[in-house]
């Protein structure tokens, strides 16, 4: 028995060298490949697939006419005497296909009172809304014409004021004129009186009168054109509350 022998491992010395497998990664990026090429494929098929040239021609009706003569008409449908040759079949299509109605204004939908398919007419209700908020829309728009009205006649209140007002301004200038004019011939009388038949003071004082005559008629005269001007600026007040209370009908005419 040789030395080779003898130090070897007769357990391992007989067993046959183990194969080495094969890797199978390759297969996921072909798989891959092969499936994006089936997605093409199954979409645009047809149009790599060469077409089918073929021949195509108008179709047309022929008419009879009495003495037997065929002759074409260039549309589908015939009138008039005569046999129809030829028939196509089709359907017919509502032209637009829906007709929708909208709301004046948003809010939620209470009740519907027609079906899907139902003939209605002009001016039927379709369907009605939840009124809630609009009633009450309705309700402060009523209120605020009624308080500014009466803000109107409260306003106005003022001009039957200014009216006695410049009545009594037109009366106090008469008042005014009629003591001018009597301390005016008050004091022409004094001086027509001999000198030294009265004190020159009393003169002086019916001259005096006179100024102050003057300046109380100037006074009441400035006082008209004032209370005028007033008026005026309430009847302008009132013509533009007039127009705001126009608006308010509107508002409330919507709400409505």
């Amino acid at each position: 028995m040789s030395l080779d022998k003898i130090t070897s491992n007769p357990s391992t010395a007989d067993m046959p060298a183990p194969k080495r497998r094969r890797s199978l990664a390759w297969l996921l990026p072909v798989g891959l490949l092969v499936g994006f090429i089936t997605i093409l494929a199954w979409l645009f098929g047809d149009r790599l697939i060469p077409a089918i040239d073929v021949k195509t021609a108008q179709v047309i009706t022929i008419r009879k006419t009495e003495d037997d003569s065929p002759t074409p008409l260039p549309k589908t449908s015939t009138t008039g005497k005569g046999s129809l040759l030829f028939q196509a079949s089709g359907w017919v299509e509502p032209d637009p296909y829906t007709t929708y109605v909208p709301t004046l204004v948003n809010g939620v939908v209470s009740k519907v009172h027609v079906l899907e398919g139902q003939a209605v007419k002009t001016g039927e209700l379709l369907a009605t809304l939840v009124d809630d908020d609009a009633k009450l829309n309705l309700i402060e728009a009523e209120q605020n014409i009624t308080s500014f009205k009466a803000s109107i006649v409260a306003h106005c209140t003022g001009m039957d004021i200014a009216e006695a007002e410049l009545d009594a301004a037109a009366k106090k200038v008469i008042t005014a004129k009629t003591r001018l004019a009597d301390a005016v011939d008050n004091l022409n009388r004094l001086k027509r009186i001999e000198d030294g038949a009265i004190p020159r003071q009393q003169i002086v004082q019916a001259s005096l009168k006179v100024k102050q005559q003057q300046a109380m008629l100037a006074e009441s005269e400035t006082e008209i054109p004032r209370i005028k001007a007033r008026l005026e600026q309430i009847l302008q007040e009132r013509t533009a509350m007039e127009v705001k209370v126009k608006q308010l009908e509107t508002v409330r005419d919507r709400a409505q």
